[in-house]
């Protein structure tokens, strides 16, 4: 293959496969945060485990992850209306 074409495999496979399954599942989190379930970058409890966010960071979690939501949700209304569909016009 060639250390470049690898290096570029291992690239997409961890920013598109590795990374979210990571933030959204725990996967590669390690057996300390999987006590018994896996854990969760934007839900602090269940069904997710509480074990990656001690004590009064659940809330915190929560509004960062609300904050992601509505970054989310603009970039959609913008995408929406300003375009990029191809559509002419």
């Amino acid at each position: 293959l060639g250390h470049a074409l690898h290096g570029a495999g291992q690239l997409l496979g961890h920013l598109t496969i590795g990374w979210p399954a990571y933030l959204l599942a725990g996967i590669s989190g390690g057996r300390a945060w999987h006590s018994p379930r896996p854990g969760n970058h934007f839900w602090p409890s269940a069904p997710f485990s509480a074990a990656l966010w001690p004590g009064r960071w659940a809330n915190k979690v929560l509004h960062s992850s609300a904050g992601v939501a509505a970054v989310l949700g603009m970039l959609c209304a913008a995408a929406a209306r300003y375009g990029g569909g191809g559509g002419g016009g």
